[in-house]
């Protein structure tokens, strides 16, 4: 089930998306709304708790490394795109500095290629704070379906409140 922790941020901004865009030109009803992004976390809360069950119960064959499990959703700057230099200096040379009267050797990476990834972590931290986040999230989200109602911002705060969870598990669960 690990394999799928990256929907656990994307469902929340997936309701965000739906009831910040759709939830005022369509006049979607308050029910309507508080059913998507209530669903939606609740969607997180369970792929979470199935993702960490597999991870603390599941058989060892299951994932590559039995602490910590990396998945990349996909490569947002690929190699090539962005050239790693300090300064001037050419990639793999190295430069003496004196800092208080000691020597330093500066040296630049030897690679010259620089990949960032859009990837998720799952290890004993990430796991309890990912629980803590949907299920904390969850109880809020349900009490203020009750509380925020007849306010005319009702579709407004679901969006933001989606977007703040989709924000609060990508802190959590990125792997960089």
């Amino acid at each position: 089930m690990y394999r799928y922790i990256w929907l656990v941020p994307l469902l929340p901004l997936i309701g965000a998306a739906i009831n910040g865009i759709f939830g005022r030109w369509f006049r979607f009803p308050e029910k309507l709304i508080g059913s998507i992004a209530v669903g939606t976390v609740a969607l997180s809360f369970l792929i979470s708790v199935a993702a960490i069950y597999s991870y603390g119960f599941g058989s060892d064959k299951q994932w590559p490394n039995p602490y910590v499990t990396t998945q990349t959703v996909f490569t947002w700057i690929p190699g090539g795109a962005v050239q790693q230099t300090l300064g001037y200096a050419a990639p793999g040379s190295s430069t003496t500095i004196s800092v208080a009267n000691q020597p330093v050797t500066v040296s630049t990476p030897r690679s010259s290629l620089l990949n960032i990834e859009w990837s998720y972590q799952l290890d004993p931290l990430s796991a309890v704070f990912m629980l803590i986040v949907t299920g904390v999230g969850l109880c809020i989200f349900v009490f203020a379906t009750g509380y925020m109602h007849g306010d005319p911002g009702f579709y407004r705060f679901f969006a933001y409140m989606g977007l703040f969870m989709f924000s609060m598990l990508v802190l959590v669960m990125g792997s960089n």
